[in-house]
């Protein structure tokens, strides 16, 4: 299943569809009443500004990838093997969510069952795989949204906070600093994962999903938009 990103989807929605542009400014009004009764900023989502989009290589299957290596990294102090498609499925991923209180796995529409431990990946992990919002704010913790507000992905995370997480595994994996979203080797690693020499190569699809999300944040907090699943 294929998952884009982009920044600027409110400047997106006004110019090629006006049902949208409606649709999406009701979102960030109900996005706007939940962070105002927890105090926090209101967020002002531009309605012109550049407009910005990614897709992810492999689509939903990557992001998974780079969860589980920061579950790993998270419980185990230490990388896991090379991912593979099995990445939703690992066991270690589970122990993270039940630690965040999900016990019977994790649903961005459900709140914590239990008194749960925040961990240093939340914002990457616990987060709609297909939909919903970063939002160019700062905040520690995910936010799960009340659901008669009806936002879409359930909980909202920080750009800022999403870069620091996978800033952080950008220097486990050891990914070169000029090493970017376009980057041809980039793209040639998640192609031929657990080959190369180096281990950003060798984690060719954690890498690819993780600098694309740091490009993509980045954006977002340059812009002032949010990064928005779809």
């Amino acid at each position: 299943m294929s998952l884009g990103l982009e920044v600027g989807i409110l400047a997106d929605q006004k110019q090629y569809d006006h049902e949208g542009f409606q649709a999406y400014r009701q979102q960030f009004d109900a996005i706007n009443h939940c962070l105002a009764s927890i105090d926090l900023p209101i967020h002002e989502e531009p309605a012109e500004c550049a407009i910005s989009s990614w897709e992810m290589l492999n689509g939903i299957s990557s992001l998974y990838y780079a969860r589980r290596l920061a579950a790993y990294l998270e419980l185990e102090g230490k990388l896991p093997t090379c991912g593979n498609d099995d990445a939703i499925r690992d066991p270690m991923l589970n122990q993270y969510y039940i630690r965040a209180g999900h016990p019977n796995g994790f649903n961005p529409y459900s709140p914590p069952v239990y008194n749960h431990l925040h961990g240093s990946f939340d914002h990457l992990i616990l987060h709609a795989d297909n939909e919903g919002f970063y939002l160019p704010l700062k905040f520690d913790q995910v936010i799960y949204t009340p659901e008669e507000l009806g936002i879409w992905g359930g909980v909202l995370g920080s750009s800022y906070q999403l870069l620091r997480e996978c800033q952080k595994i950008a220097s486990v994996l050891e990914i070169p600093s000029n090493i970017t979203d376009v980057s041809e080797e980039l793209w040639a690693a998640g192609d031929s994962q657990g080959e190369g020499s180096m281990k950003w190569e060798r984690y060719g699809v954690e890498s690819n999903a993780c600098v694309t999300l740091i490009y993509a944040c980045r954006t977002s907090i340059d812009a002032g938009a949010s990064m928005v699943f779809g």
